[in-house]
């Protein structure tokens, strides 16, 4: 993982939606409403299967967000500045969703999706962004990954982290952090303990890039595991700023 500062005009926005982020945990304050997590329902008693999530970036660099859900049998549709749902309908190849003047089509990588005014054309899935939305999608506010051993992070404003770690992924879960003294200036910390485990996180205001893709977040994150150390990026996942 490499850091370097931010240009001074976007490290205070940053900075203070890491504040309120971070303070929000501490206090135990719940989500908003309209930001409880998406849940899919199962009928007749059978169990619904894992809901799929996707992220398509299309001609005109524009992108959106698709959700599988109820088994294959709806899709939520999120756009910039509005969110909605189509059932599925008949399709010769692939799969598609449609109310009879919107329509949602995909097959493997590439997907279409049609508005009653405009067309999103020659989607394309982008993978790498969607493992993100997925994670905001299930209620996580915040989410920082790093690599050897690969980790992953996920916060919720409701005092709640899962850390996962190893290429086993063993899940640990914590609740009811308490603020921690942070190393430099600039930065935010939280400890959380169970019965048998210690986690510190530490977030800081840089700009990061993924030793590994390269690919680059709002914050570096430094978490201490039972007094083992690791690397990432991170990012808020709601709000201007969640990129």
């Amino acid at each position: 993982m490499s850091v370097t500062g931010m240009k001074r005009g976007r490290i205070r926005p940053l900075f203070t939606a890491l504040l309120l982020f971070l303070g929000a945990l501490a206090t135990g304050c719940g989500n908003k409403p309209g930001d409880t997590p998406e849940k899919s329902a199962a009928t007749d008693g059978e169990e619904a299967s894992e809901p799929r999530v996707f992220v398509f970036d299309c001609d005109a660099d524009r992108s959106f967000t698709a959700k599988i859900t109820d088994n294959g049998e709806r899709v939520i549709i999120t756009l910039p500045d509005t969110r909605f749902a189509l059932p599925r309908v008949r399709s010769a190849s692939g799969e598609k969703f449609g109310d009879g003047i919107t329509s949602f089509w995909t097959k493997g990588e590439e997907a279409e999706l049609v508005l009653q005014d405009d067309t999103y054309r020659n989607c394309v899935s982008n993978p790498r962004e969607a493992v993100w939305e997925e994670a905001r999608l299930r209620g996580a506010d915040f989410r920082a990954t790093g690599n050897e051993p690969p980790w992953r992070l996920e916060l919720f404003k409701r005092s709640r982290a899962r850390f996962i770690t190893g290429y086993d992924e063993a899940v640990y879960e914590f609740s009811s952090p308490e603020t921690h003294q942070a190393s430099v200036a600039n930065a935010t910390a939280l400890r959380y303990t169970n019965d048998d485990h210690e986690l510190i996180v530490e977030i800081r205001n840089e700009l990061c890039s993924d030793s590994m893709s390269g690919a680059r977040a709002g914050a570096a994150v430094f978490a201490t595991f039972n007094g083992q150390r690791f690397t990432g990026c991170g990012r808020i996942l709601r709000g201007p700023n969640k990129r």
